[in-house]
């Protein structure tokens, strides 16, 4: 819409017209054309009619429920489709760690040469949603967002089972909510 819409004033500015008298034109004929994803305009999802433009207009002008819904599905359709692709162009993957795996946790980043993840494994305890509750190596337990984390590998990429060394006194990281992790 914003991309339409800079487009419409870059060329009313060429041609010399006041950008702010064609705005009501603009957008009533934005709002009264059909959008790919649903089919439908967008005055018609609103309002469940179409709604009346200086075009003449022939037949029912009423939207029926069930061309509604074919719309809702289509959008729904659709929006999937943007998402795998996004997906799959963006190498997601889910996350599929249990209580009882070692994971490494995200750094804060404090110059180029800092690592990104801490080198100790920590062990998961529990996981409530998208928030692992990890246990570090001297028991004190603290939360992290899955995305923050890693699933910690050795060898020949199984899931590791390698004793967690202990903490030295410099080694720390911050876990994003201003609170040191490792002290």
């Amino acid at each position: 819409m914003n991309k339409v819409f800079l487009k419409l004033i870059r060329t009313l500015v060429v041609e010399g017209t006041d950008w702010r008298k064609e705005l009501k034109n603009f957008l009533l004929i934005n709002r009264s054309s059909p959008h790919i994803t649903t089919g439908l305009s967008p005055a018609e999802m609103l309002f469940n009619r179409q709604i009346r433009t200086k075009l003449p207009q022939v037949g029912n002008m009423s939207v029926s429920q069930k061309q509604l819904k074919e719309a809702m599905r289509h959008d729904r359709a659709q929006k999937q489709s943007y998402k795998n692709y996004a997906d799959r162009h963006r190498r997601t993957q889910v996350r599929d760690i249990k209580p009882g795996y070692k994971v490494l946790v995200r750094c804060e980043k404090k110059n180029k040469l800092s690592p990104t993840f801490f080198p100790t494994p920590f062990k998961v305890a529990k996981k409530m949603g998208k928030c692992l509750e990890l246990m570090r190596p001297d028991g004190i337990k603290f939360r992290e967002n899955v995305s923050h984390t890693k699933l910690y590998k050795c060898g020949e990429g199984e899931i590791g089972d390698a004793n967690l060394y202990d903490l030295e006194e410099d080694d720390t990281c911050d876990n994003g909510e201003g609170e040191n992790i490792h002290s």
